[in-house]
């Protein structure tokens, strides 16, 4: 067993020198444009081969609380996360009021939305959560307490058990979005059926 972890250590180091002695090629290759960039902090603040140069403006955002998305999948699944993480094709929004918005977004008046309105799909059907769309969402942004303590709720509750049925929750939230965008009641029976 050993013998076998050193020969797969050596690949995985074997791998990684390949993959480092490539990239450091292409960096060499484009040197003049990398270093023709912002030249008055190159030395300063970064180098010529600094990729990422403004990343280190944001980093604060990945460890806050925050909204987080998958880019692919049918439903509205947003979450609340206050986990630090490393974000792979995973969107997130940070800032005041997450726990509102979470349940607006959630809504069944969002997927309706959603679907109808801004959409895109992959090619096979499944929902595409892009950045640009859910930017476009209708979403009320200031405090609402009802939605809010119910989605801290569904939350707490998900996070001990994930497969948990919170659909009361889920229906009174969708209650309270009605009435938050003044739906009538055959608006309201339009998106119910839609998401049937």
């Amino acid at each position: 067993m050993t013998h076998l972890l050193k020969v797969h250590q050596l690949k995985l180091k074997l791998c990684l020198q390949t993959n480092i002695q490539h990239y450091i090629s292409i960096l060499r290759l484009t040197k003049k444009q990398l270093s023709a960039r912002n030249k008055a902090e190159t030395g300063i603040r970064y180098e010529w081969y600094a990729l990422q140069r403004w990343g280190a403006n944001f980093w604060q955002e990945f460890i806050k609380p925050k909204i987080v998305w998958l880019d692919l999948c049918d439903e509205s699944r947003f979450s609340y996360s206050e986990d630090e993480m490393p974000l792979n094709t995973v969107f997130f929004i940070t800032g005041d009021n997450l726990y509102s918005i979470l349940g607006i977004l959630n809504s069944k008046l969002i997927l309706w939305y959603f679907r109808t309105c801004l959409g895109t799909t992959s090619g096979v059907g499944t929902n595409r959560w892009l950045k640009y769309t859910v930017e476009q969402l209708p979403i009320y942004k200031g405090e609402t307490n009802a939605i809010s303590e119910i989605s801290k709720k569904i939350t707490e509750i998900k996070r001990l058990n994930s497969q948990a049925d919170t659909s009361a929750e889920e229906r009174e939230i969708d209650r309270l979005v009605y009435q938050l965008y003044g739906l009538t009641e055959e608006e309201i029976t339009i998106v119910e059926g839609s998401n049937a």
